[in-house]
């Protein structure tokens, strides 16, 4: 069990795969010992022939006899056995500065996981001519034999990612059959140098096993990274900022960045209760308006057969393309008349949370 002590000591992903293995077969090492002080003597004594003689082993009694003359030869020289075993045991010490200190080191997979972070407001359609622009910088690299891009999340819905989130799985050529004397690291540089002049877009470089890794341990895509925690958005992005200043010169700090919450633009519409009493507006019908000109509303159902479909009834897109629009949404009031809905509320542009990780 004194041998697992050091697996019990690993941090960060190697202690997350490693610890329980060490955990396991700790437990049934000390499970084995209690049965074999407890159960084993018992089925032996019950179970085994009791006049049992010991039989003569040719090769035990050849390793007994070296054994005994090893402890023979250092009882009578006490001092030098004692000198030989320090000098082993510091050669030993000394030997260790040259192991490597990583426990898992970084495997060279074959390939790269390229991801590309660009404004949060992006629209799909952006993000996709973007994207294509993306892969020609990539393609135009000797080593590089395909690029295959994912735009916003996954169908399965387990990456809540917006449409300004792209990922590329890069596929390389095995190592031999490249032409030019370059490693890995500097191939990474010089993709990075060609995707570095597109402002606005920050990126990140991995590989497609360590990054699941990563992110299955500590919840984001990166081989360090520091969580802030708390209930108001707006304080941990400026938080965000300040911690973000302090570590990106630090020595051995590369492509530090800030998954942001907040950025998402977003149109505010708050209903003032007061002015909404004098001009007769529930609050159900102004709510009910918005939700149909922007979200749609069912508002009957088609029957196909055994099929059953949602008619919706939306506002098209050029009459809810800004805040004006909004503002002249008509609101009907309990007398039968209908009044603008900026008569009855302030209307704020804002940035809002893109997602919230719970």
């Amino acid at each position: 069990i004194t041998s697992l002590i050091p697996i019990f000591s690993f941090q960060k992903v190697e202690g997350k795969m490693f610890s329980p293995l060490a955990f396991t077969l700790g437990f049934a090492l000390i499970g084995a010992l209690i049965f074999t002080l407890t159960l084993v003597p018992v089925l032996s004594h019950m179970l085994l022939n009791k006049n049992v003689r010991e039989k003569n082993n040719p090769f035990v009694n050849f390793w007994d006899k070296i054994v005994l003359k090893g402890f023979n030869f250092t009882f009578k020289h006490k001092k030098l056995s004692l000198i030989v075993a320090i000098s082993f045991m510091a050669i030993t010490l000394f030997s260790g500065k040259f192991l490597g200190t990583e426990f898992l080191p970084q495997l060279n997979e074959g390939s790269l996981w390229i991801t590309a972070e660009m404004p949060m407001s992006s629209s799909l359609k952006e993000s996709l001519k973007t994207a294509d622009i993306l892969k020609k910088d990539i393609m135009s690299v000797p080593e590089v034999t395909d690029v295959l891009a994912q735009t916003g999340r996954s169908n399965d819905g387990t990456d809540p990612n917006g449409f300004g989130f792209v990922q590329f799985a890069v596929n390389l050529k095995p190592k031999d059959e490249w032409k030019r004397k370059i490693n890995y690291e500097q191939l990474v540089e010089e993709i990075d140098k060609k995707l570095r002049n597109y402002q606005g877009i920050t990126f990140n470089y991995s590989q497609p096993i360590s990054d699941n890794v990563a992110e299955a341990v500590a919840g984001f895509k990166a081989e360090n990274g520091i969580k802030i925690y708390g209930d108001n958005l707006q304080t941990l992005d400026k938080l965000a900022d300040e911690v973000l200043k302090s570590i990106k010169n630090v020595e051995g700090v590369k492509d530090a960045g800030i998954i942001k919450n907040i950025g998402q633009p977003e149109v505010s519409v708050v209903l003032d209760r007061d002015k909404m009493a004098a001009y007769g507006v529930m609050p159900d019908d102004a709510q009910s308006v918005l939700e149909m000109a922007f979200g749609g509303k069912t508002a009957s159902e088609m029957f196909d057969g055994e099929r059953k479909f949602p008619i919706r009834l939306r506002y098209s897109e050029q009459y809810r393309k800004d805040e004006k629009d909004i503002a002249s949404l008509m609101v009907p009031t309990q007398d039968g008349a209908k009044i603008p809905l900026k008569e009855i509320s302030t209307i704020v542009k804002d940035n809002g949370a893109a997602f919230i990780y719970r």
